[in-house]
């Protein structure tokens, strides 16, 4: 099931791109200056980026003699500070996701750097854009911006849509850009027809919720899970989890323990604290 905290590939964006990882030696060389030092071609909207984090700091004082020992020693002249998770690190390039080739070369380089018989980014891994890059437009419909106008009781909402990839492809960022747009298109949509609809981006996609709710609405201490009357009503208006605006077919075992396929309901979701 795709949710808001297991998004697994689940909203009017389609990506044509390959599913084709393979690195080639060619490849590898031409993202590399022959000194040796990494180049970082330019690749558009920072905010939706992946980087390598290569070290994080104590505290933000330390950033300017690390970076610039980092960018002198190491040869990683492209090299910035920034934050992440509310902490100060150095890092390093912009790509377009997890499995952005340049990502996967420049992660092999920068961990087999070797410096005084150590290799001092042998822990670097792949970080993605800060979360307050990932809010959208207009804040009102930000799923992450629910519980400081409804309160701490505000704890669920229904998932109807997401919008992002139908493979294992990762997009570009610009794809990523109009994956977002797309969300918020629909979220505007669904607000124009009286519903109070939400968006939530995550790195690489989008989802579109319905709805606040809070515990005299669901109790799934029970089997099955007791729900309120509004909620019953707006799953019936809005059965389905949709992905890019079409329906999602799975397979799954039943209560008699046959294999039967169906288009993937909505699900309840929890409302993120932030």
């Amino acid at each position: 099931m795709c949710s808001l905290f297991a998004l697994s590939g689940c909203g009017m964006w389609k990506s044509n791109k390959s599913d084709d990882r393979t690195i080639d030696k060619e490849e590898a060389q031409a993202v590399f200056s022959e000194d040796g030092a990494l180049i970082i071609p330019e690749t558009g909207d920072e905010e939706t980026q992946w980087s390598i984090i290569l070290v994080t700091l104590p505290n933000p004082q330390l950033a300017p003699d690390i970076l610039q020992t980092v960018q002198s020693r190491h040869g990683l002249i492209s090299a910035y500070s920034t934050t992440r998770q509310g902490k100060p690190v150095i890092a390093y390039g912009r790509y377009a996701g997890p499995d952005d080739r340049r990502a996967l070369v420049d992660l092999d380089r920068v961990r087999d750097i070797e410096y005084d018989g150590s290799r001092p980014f042998a822990a670097a891994y792949l970080a993605p854009p800060p979360a307050d890059a990932l809010g959208g437009s207009n804040r009102e419909y930000d799923l992450r911006t629910v519980k400081e106008r409804f309160g701490p009781l505000a704890l669920y909402t229904l998932q109807i849509g997401v919008y992002g990839s139908n493979g294992n492809e990762t997009p570009s960022a610009s794809e990523i850009k109009e994956i977002r747009q797309a969300a918020e298109r629909a979220v505007l949509d669904l607000r124009s027809e009286g519903e109070r609809s939400f968006y939530y981006h995550a790195p690489l996609r989008s989802i579109v919720t319905i709805g606040v709710f809070g515990e005299d609405d669901f109790d799934g201490s029970t089997t099955p899970a007791i729900e309120s009357m509004r909620l019953r009503e707006l799953r019936k208006r809005f059965p389905h989890n949709l992905l890019n605006g079409q329906g999602i077919r799975e397979t799954i075992t039943s209560s008699t323990g046959q294999r039967v396929t169906r288009l993937q309901p909505s699900s309840l979701v929890g409302i993120p604290e932030k």
